[in-house]
């Protein structure tokens, strides 16, 4: 179809009617000198077209890695014929890559984000007589969350020459009337601990069964974001 003419901002004026017109950039380019060297050293970043029509670039969009790993721990030992104690550890770890448009990096508005966790516990059970069981219990909880841009191997707001800016991350850009955005600078990282005590006594009397007991809990949360 025909093209949508580029109009040039700087000859805005009023026309003969009253109306607010513009004057088309020869050709429908706009001259070199005329864009900002942050925008052009962008634009050049775009591949070229690899389909047709108006959504002209095709990539993947979703998941492209989900790659979780989970290792489990486990030790139960009897101290005595009435006592015994137990401890476990739970290792995670997930690695997560999702392109949310389908161009390359840094274009594309994704988040590269990993998790980390580990849970432990020990558990140390007594038989105290016939009818009386006294369980106590202590863990630890530690939950590490961090993402960011997919690519952060370039100080980028220096690479295009935009101040102001923090952080080593390619900026969020909006164009807006349905295009989608590229870049994605936030990044962030949370840190979540939990630590826990608890204990029960349990009394077996008849045909009932009365259980006795206290946990506490302390948590600490850290969050950082940078976002621009």
């Amino acid at each position: 179809g025909a093209l949508n003419p580029i109009y040039d901002p700087a000859t805005t004026r009023v026309g003969p009617n009253g109306a607010i017109i513009r004057t088309p950039f020869e050709g429908n380019i706009i001259p070199a000198n005329r864009i900002d060297p942050a925008a052009a050293k962008i634009a050049a970043l775009f591949p070229a077209p690899n389909a047709s029509g108006t959504l002209n670039y095709t990539g993947y969009v979703g998941e492209k890695r989900l790659d979780p790993t989970n290792v489990t721990v486990k030790v139960d030992h009897a101290l005595t014929g009435a006592q015994r104690v137990a401890v476990s550890a739970i290792f995670t770890d997930i690695p997560r890559l999702r392109p949310d448009t389908a161009l390359p990096a840094p274009l594309t508005a994704g988040n590269l984000q990993m998790i980390t966790a580990q849970t432990w516990r020990v558990n140390h059970t007594a038989v105290l007589s016939s009818n009386l069981v006294n369980t106590a219990y202590a863990g630890y909880n530690r939950f590490e969350n961090e993402g960011g841009a997919p690519d952060l191997s370039t100080d980028w707001p220096q690479r295009l020459g935009i101040p102001g800016l923090e952080g080593i991350g390619f900026p969020s850009i909006s164009f807006g009337s349905g295009y989608s955005n590229i870049g994605q600078f936030a990044r962030s990282f949370s840190n979540d601990h939990t630590w826990m005590a608890k204990e029960q006594l349990t009394w077996i009397h008849g045909q009932h069964e009365t259980v006795f007991g206290g946990e506490v809990r302390q948590n600490m949360f850290d969050s950082v974001t940078n976002q621009t």
